[in-house]
């Protein structure tokens, strides 16, 4: 049995929702939901994994993405939804998400100095080499190709892509820019180094009952 403050898990500061009884009829905002019911809902209507569902409850997609479902959104095979799934608990991923390969440690697979030595300023000019600067480097990346529309309300998580070629074209321009690409086994191996993680889970959503499904090699080369 939930209780009251179990109701207001995740719910913006200073925001209160009183949970509805068992016999409402009312529409509760999806900000009213505990993490866990989120969650649930990507199971049930969505066909996620658990540990999806887990991930992108904790990043804030969850919400966001049922928020379009409930709103009665449509996609298709044609015009898909792709989903960024960063795990907030791996310092790793969400350093990447940020920044890119340039915010990586030194050492660590992957790992690019910025280019100039610095990041570049919050709003400030990007030097040559810099695709996007931080915060949600990636996210500002792919939300800034043509076809693409930001569907996460600045959470940079959640697009919709316009056709196939869009998704295809998005995934060469990460690939292109050494802030995001990451190496793939074969690629690596040619140039004998070690392989890279892609860090993210990318997604694809053609249908808002789901599955969804993974996007093998969207960041990383072959």
């Amino acid at each position: 049995m939930l209780l009251e403050d179990d109701w207001n898990m995740g719910s913006p500061p200073g925001k209160r929702c009183r949970r509805p009884s068992d016999d409402s009829t009312e529409d509760t905002s999806r900000s009213c939901y505990t993490p866990e019911r989120l969650a649930k809902r990507l199971c049930q209507e969505m066909m996620f994994s658990e540990e999806s569902a887990e991930i992108c409850t904790r990043s804030g997609l969850a919400a966001n993405l049922l928020q379009l479902k409930d709103d009665g959104f449509n996609i298709s095979e044609g015009d898909p939804l792709l989903l960024i799934e960063c795990d907030v608990n791996d310092p790793s991923a969400v350093v990447y998400f940020e920044s890119g390969n340039y915010g990586l440690p030194v050492g660590s697979p992957g790992h690019v100095a910025w280019p100039g030595g610095l990041p570049p300023v919050v709003g400030g000019p990007l030097a040559a080499g810099v695709a996007s600067g931080p915060p949600h480097a990636l996210g500002q990346f792919i939300a800034a190709q043509p076809g693409v529309q930001e569907k996460s309300r600045g959470g940079l998580n959640l697009f919709y892509i316009r056709d196939l070629t869009t998704l295809t074209s998005v995934s060469t321009a990460v690939q292109s820019q050494a802030q995001f690409r990451r190496k793939g086994p074969v690629f690596a191996g040619a140039m004998g180094v070690a392989v890279e993680p892609p860090l993210l889970q990318f997604t694809l959503l053609t249908n808002m009952s789901g599955p969804p499904q993974h996007y093998v090699n969207f960041n990383q080369t072959a």
